[in-house]
């Protein structure tokens, strides 16, 4: 197993602020990406005030090796059947942004492949309300494939969303290996089609280190270019949990700025490439 170099460690913030933010999570009673996938930003995030909501429960229908959500002590929960739909989230979540007096907002969610619509009418009815109730709050949402069907996909697009995004995670290659049902064309085409039926930004994001070669990242950048995404981020993957995937390799600061010039140079507007950057992470 690689050893996490020393530069990698995040320093474990708290305050005020932060357990503000906490409190107005736990009081009520919201899930956040920020905890169930164990991001190495929470303490900063926390620390600004603020946290990516996830939607559905924290519970996936999926098992992808590389990632946090359902993992407790030596188990995975993952469930062909997960909890039901909180129908109270909608309010749960404008009223933290309220609380928390954010301007702008990342919604992510667990994949539902155990609801008709993979949670798609759930999630506009989380944009409406918050909408509702903040009415100059920007949305981004991070969907997951909803196994390609477009009218799940329209769903979230026809609703009040300022970006959207769909990570497409690693170059094809390693999809059989460390993500659980789900499939490269399928996600590339979902980009697209999130590209071809609207004007809002569109989103990608992937992970270093988990055993992809130079010459699969850049055809991977080449790929989402072509669609063309709007927003690309590129971050180091932790490894999140002891069951998940080990890390295979820890790049270099240089490395990220050398994919992001490449990325740029075949014209993605805005690329996030460091160490730390994660999709939700200080978003569109």
């Amino acid at each position: 197993m690689l050893r996490m170099p020393k530069s990698y460690m995040r320093p474990i913030l708290t305050g005020q602020k932060s357990d503000f933010v906490a409190q107005i999570l736990i009081d009520e009673k919201i899930n956040t990406i920020c905890e169930s996938a164990n991001c190495p930003n929470k303490g900063e995030c926390f620390s600004d005030g603020t946290a990516s909501f996830l939607a559905l429960g924290n519970i996936c229908t999926r098992n992808c090796k590389f990632c946090a959500l359902g993992c407790k002590d030596k188990a995975r929960l993952v469930s062909p059947s997960p909890l039901p739909i909180d129908e109270n989230e909608p309010q749960k979540f404008a009223t933290a942004i309220k609380k928390l007096g954010l301007s702008s907002v990342v919604i992510t969610t667990t994949t539902r492949d155990d609801l008709p619509d993979g949670g798609a009418n759930h999630l506009a009815k989380c944009v409406l309300e918050i909408k509702n109730q903040c009415p100059n709050c920007k949305i981004e949402i991070l969907i997951p494939d909803f196994n390609g069907d477009k009218n799940s996909i329209e769903i979230i697009l026809n609703s009040p969303i300022d970006c959207i995004s769909h990570n497409i995670e690693m170059p094809k290659n390693l999809y059989p290996k460390l993500r659980d049902k789900a499939d490269f064309s399928r996600s590339i085409e979902v980009l697209k089609f999130l590209k071809n039926n609207s004007k809002i930004p569109i989103k990608s994001g992937f992970m270093l280190g988990l055993g992809e070669s130079e010459a699969e990242i850049t055809d991977l950048i080449k790929t989402l270019a072509e669609i063309p995404i709007d927003i690309l981020s590129i971050g180091q993957y932790f490894k999140p949990t002891k069951l998940a995937f080990d890390v295979q390799k820890y790049y270099e600061a240089d490395d990220f700025e050398i994919f992001a010039e490449f990325a740029r140079s075949l014209g993605i507007k805005k690329v996030h490439s460091g160490v730390f950057v994660r999709t939700s992470y200080k978003n569109c």
